[in-house]
């Protein structure tokens, strides 16, 4: 199975507009997606009040943009399992714009995903630079 990266730039909640807001970004969310169907995927990420979890969502091809990785699914499970009991990082999402002390029991989905794709300084991180980066990859 493929692994891929997913940026989501659905309408949301109130906190996907603040994100877009404080990081000058049209995603508000990105997660390591093992895509089953069409319409629905199953993934991993860190989530506000979860923490780094697992995922399975029915989801709208319009709100999600996704970039294959050179990753696999065993890279994937033993990296969600080394950080499984790990929380949210909510100061974290600020210090992409702030910068100030980093918890490295804690993950923001961004910091999480540039970590587990091994890419520098994995915390500086948003949605949007995440993108970025798979973006001029892709032209590559």
């Amino acid at each position: 199975m493929k692994v891929q990266i997913g940026f989501y730039k659905g309408k949301g909640r109130i906190i996907d507009y603040l994100v877009r807001l404080f990081t000058f970004s049209k995603f508000s969310h990105c997660a390591i997606i093992t895509r089953r169907t069409s319409n629905y995927m199953c993934g991993f990420t860190a989530l506000p009040f979860r923490g780094v979890d697992y995922f399975e969502q029915f989801y709208d091809e319009n709100e999600w943009e996704f970039f294959d990785t050179n990753t696999s699914n065993a890279n994937l499970i033993d990296f969600y399992f080394k950080t499984k009991d790990c929380k949210y990082d909510y100061c974290g999402c600020i210090n992409c714009i702030i910068k100030f002390h980093q918890h490295k029991n804690r993950y923001f989905c961004s910091e999480w995903c540039a970590e587990f794709l091994k890419l520098d300084k994995p915390e500086t991180y948003t949605p949007q630079k995440l993108y970025e980066y798979f973006s001029i990859s892709k032209q590559v």
